[in-house]
This record gives structure tokens, C-alpha cells and sequence, in this order.
């Protein structure tokens, strides 16, 4: 599962002096149980899997098999926060944040199978890219 938190650039280095004014980052929790009963995932009822700061407008933060490390556990939960950087304000203004979750799942195919080759093959000096 990868999720992918971007802020507008403008709004990033709003003042284009090289240094950010406001950062993302990017945590990805599992819920493991509602302890309480309020219905809301609180710190205490979660596990951290993956966490990403970037030093960028947008952050990458990718976590393995999530269905996995699920199990029975109640769900996934994405948070996405803002840190201002050294030079902003005291605060940290409104930005508008766009996150794209992608979760791929895989799954057997019985006309696909993988054997190791017999032979050993010599990268070429130059090698190749090929681009579909």
C-alpha cells in the first residue's frame, strides 16, 4: 500500500527562499481495538506501521502487505499532518492536502509460474532500458 500526501508547492516555500515553510508528513496506524467505545481510533488503540517526514511538497509512505499485518484488528488508519518549518509563522496556516491511497493486491494466476534459469547471464557493458 503506498499513500502519497502533496501540498501545493506555492504554499510549500511561498516565499521561494529555499527553505520550506511548511512540511508533511505522513503516518500510517492499524486500529487494533475500540478500548473506549467512542467509535474513533485513539492513540492508545493504535500501532504504528510506517511513518514519513519529507523535505518536500509531497510525501511517499509505503507500507507491505497491510492485510497481513491487519489480521482481525479493526482497520488502517492514514493520518496526514503539517509542520511548519523553521523560518514560517508560529502557526501553521491552512493548506489544501491531496492524498492518493493505491493498494494492490495480489493473486495467484495458474498461467504465470517462476523457475530459476539453468544458465547464468553476463550483464551487457551498455544495458539496456526498454520502456512500454
Amino acid at each position: 500500500m503506498d499513500v502519497v500526501a502533496t501540498i501545493p508547492y506555492s504554499r510549500f516555500d511561498a516565499d521561494n527562499d529555499y527553505f520550506m515553510n511548511v512540511m508533511v508528513r505522513v503516518w500510517i496506524h492499524i486500529w487494533r481495538a475500540d478500548a473506549n467505545g467512542n467509535g474513533r481510533p485513539d492513540p492508545d488503540e493504535m500501532m504504528l506501521v510506517n511513518y514519513g517526514a519529507n523535505w518536500a511538497n509531497w510525501n511517499l509512505v509505503t507500507t507491505a502487505a497491510p492485510t497481513f499485518k491487519l489480521g482481525s484488528y479493526r482497520c488502517i488508519v492514514v493520518s496526514v499532518d503539517l509542520v511548519r518549518g523553521p523560518d514560517a509563522p508560529s502557526y501553521v496556516p491552512p493548506v489544501p492536502v491531496t492524498v492518493a491511497v493505491t493498494y494492490v493486491d495480489t493473486a495467484g494466476d495458474p498461467w504465470v509460474s517462476v523457475s530459476p534459469f539453468p544458465q547464468l547471464f553476463r550483464l551487457a557493458a551498455t544495458p539496456r532500458l526498454r520502456l512500454l
